[in-house]
């Protein structure tokens, strides 16, 4: 899993280790949880802003960790939110 984060990360040294270490934590949270993992939930955990947040699931699903899944609870009008699930619980499913 580091050699991935490592690949994935490049810029600013100080950016560099702050990105890397989120990632390394976020695959942590990811591989003990089979439930969809909502962005906005993981950003306030890690203080980051939301995109930010959307970003670091988007280069761990390019990593192969997780996959994007529509999330549209019960009466929720309008499109459905994307969280992002363990390729691992996916693939066990099905």
């Amino acid at each position: 899993m580091k050699e991935k984060v490592k690949k994935a990360v490049r810029g600013n040294p100080k950016r560099v280790a702050m990105k890397a270490a989120n990632l390394r934590r976020l695959a942590s949270l990811v591989k003990k949880t089979k439930n969809p993992l909502d962005p906005a939930r993981y950003a306030r955990m890690l203080g980051v802003h939301p995109k930010t947040a959307r970003a670091y699931f988007e280069t761990l699903a390019e990593q192969g960790l997780v996959q994007p899944v529509n999330y549209h609870p019960g009466d929720r009008r309008g499109r459905p939110a994307v969280f992002f699930q363990n390729a691992q619980a996916i693939e066990n499913k099905g």
